[in-house]
């Protein structure tokens, strides 16, 4: 697949903007003491739904077509932005994420609905399980001053909640900021 004409896309819920404000707030009142080398933009924040990469613009309206339809068979739901984790090494993890509270059966169904939708047309699904989160930071500085330890890490975590009512088709602009644009939207019922 030529890279020149692909477009490295995935589907993700949207965070609404005050929730997007909240996170941004909160990681520049932690960013001095969280040595992480990339902070997410705040027009970036997004829970991924289905990564699906390079993708060819002929195959676009097979796409859009069968994520327009798993929409209209998932209804609308509320998450919760709550609490911090990590993923990789405890003393110097890639990933600094928010944690999601609320009906987490219905993100789980509606990830589910997306993986079977573009699996039809061609796309194939990550073979790890699916952990449903915020990224706020990647690539924790290993030769900063001290190691990570989750147990400093800010006690004034983020708790917002948020309803549902849509994803959306992004397409990845590497080395851009910010790195994320809105292709397509769809509603839920």
């Amino acid at each position: 697949m030529s890279k020149e004409t692909s477009m490295r896309l995935f589907v993700a819920v949207p965070i609404p903007s005050a929730i997007k404000e909240q996170l941004q707030s909160w990681c520049d009142r932690h960013k001095a003491n969280l040595h992480f080398r990339r902070w997410v933009h705040i027009d970036d924040y997004h829970i991924t739904l289905q990564f699906l990469g390079a993708t060819l613009p002929e195959q676009m309206d097979k796409l859009i077509s069968v994520l327009r339809e798993a929409g209209m068979h998932q209804t609308k739901f509320s998450l919760t932005v709550h609490g911090l984790g990590t993923f990789g090494s405890r003393d110097a993890p890639r990933v600094l994420w928010a944690g999601l509270q609320g009906d987490l059966q219905a993100l789980n169904r509606l990830q589910q609905a997306i993986v079977t939708a573009t699996s039809q047309v061609g796309f194939v699904p990550e073979d790890r399980p699916y952990r449903p989160h915020i990224t706020l930071a990647s690539k924790y500085d290993a030769s900063a001053e001290q190691k990570f330890n989750a147990e400093l890490a800010p006690v004034d975590t983020i708790e917002a909640a948020f309803s549902v009512d849509r994803f959306v088709l992004y397409r990845s602009h590497l080395n851009a900021q910010p790195m994320y644009e809105e292709l397509e939207s769809f509603q839920l019922t």
